[in-house]
């Protein structure tokens, strides 16, 4: 059974590894004591990885602009077909696929 945490309680516990037990004197004050800073992290693009980004960003997305306006007004009219069959099939297929199942 376990005893709940009460006031009681709270005189029993005891720390078992302290900074004074560690190093054989008295603990440092929460003051003294300082935590490492992380170092940056840095990333440098090679001048062919930069151009390729440059050319990637200026590219028009690949879709087609008119396929998009027809479907999005077939959705809004209530009149785009959906095959809850198929959509449920590829739903599975993918998270099989991201489980490795």
């Amino acid at each position: 059974m376990v005893d709940p945490i009460n006031i009681s309680n709270l005189s029993r516990l005891r720390p078992t590894d302290t900074a004074a037990s560690r190093t054989g004197g008295a603990a440092a004050s929460p003051a003294e004591v300082k935590s490492p800073t992380p170092a940056a992290d840095t990333v440098a693009l090679t001048n062919d990885m930069a151009v390729a980004i440059e050319r990637l960003s200026d590219l028009e997305p690949p879709m087609d602009a008119a396929r998009l306006a027809i479907v999005k007004a077939q959705i809004l009219e209530g009149a785009y077909p959906l095959d809850s069959q198929k959509l449920a099939e590829t739903f599975f297929r993918d998270i099989g696929a991201m489980t490795g199942e």
